[in-house]
């Protein structure tokens, strides 16, 4: 799947950046724990590239943008992990990666808890009478009938029944890398890899989520995975620390 983008347009974006280094911004609270799919193909070329250049996939975003090089600073740990290395602004890279990134619509969900456990003391309080078959099924003679169905006693179940609702934020990364051919026009560049990233949660920063997601995946950026990779992840898996210790800070 190709996507819709400008090579030329990153490249323009590229050469602006000049001798900007990226750098990360400022401390963020973690969120404990986050839950990635990704999914990523590459192909054998990929391999053999060892340097490369960071450029936002959308022309809109300047290459000095304030999230653009935080998130940067990110994708470069992960890079170098594989080995990889920034080429400086007078060299030519092997590889130019094109980064996008961003937080879909938020959405409401409801949660219903399903299953209840029954209160055998409780229940005896407000005069339910239990055989010994009963209580150790959970289930009592006299108020469920020998179907166990109701016979017509109404029990208010606790607020920890009630239906919940809450919201979701989807977060995605994507980071695309082609391979540099002077002799070509880089809209004719072949595509190296194609990495997709999403984590699905509560919390709608992107900041928090981001490092936990590059962490997550560190294995899969640029590679060939074949099918959809998901993970779980903590504040205390040492890809994380690794990942966020490019702003001086590896807390969860």
């Amino acid at each position: 799947m190709l996507r819709a983008l400008s090579v030329s347009a990153a490249l323009a974006s590229l050469l602006a950046l000049g001798n900007c280094a990226t750098a990360a911004g400022p401390d963020q609270a973690a969120i404990p724990e986050h839950y990635v799919s990704a999914s990523s193909s590459a192909s054998a070329e990929a391999a053999a590239a060892k340097s490369y250049a960071l450029a936002p996939m959308d022309s809109r975003i300047t290459p000095t943008n304030a999230d653009f090089l935080e998130y940067a600073a990110y994708v470069e740990q992960a890079f170098g992990a594989q080995g990889l290395t920034r080429a400086a602004p007078s060299s030519q890279p092997d590889l130019v990666v094109l980064l996008r990134y961003g937080t879909g619509a938020p959405e409401k969900r409801v949660r219903v808890n399903d299953t209840a456990e029954f209160d055998h003391v409780t229940m005896a309080a407000q005069g339910v009478e239990f055989s010994p078959a009963a209580a150790s099924s959970g289930k009592s003679s006299a108020v469920f009938g020998p179907s166990g169905r109701s016979a017509g006693a109404t029990f208010a179940l606790g607020s920890e029944f009630a239906p919940k609702t809450y919201t979701t934020y989807t977060h995605f990364i994507l980071l695309d890398g082609y391979l540099v051919d002077p002799a070509k026009d880089a809209s004719d560049w072949e595509k190296a890899f194609e990495t997709d990233i999403g984590s699905t949660g509560t919390s709608a920063d992107l900041h928090q989520a981001f490092p936990y997601m590059i962490a997550a995946t560190l294995d899969t950026i640029a590679t060939d995975t074949g099918d959809v990779v998901r993970t779980e992840i903590t504040g205390t898996d040492e890809r994380v620390a690794y990942i966020r210790s490019v702003a001086g800070n590896s807390a969860p």
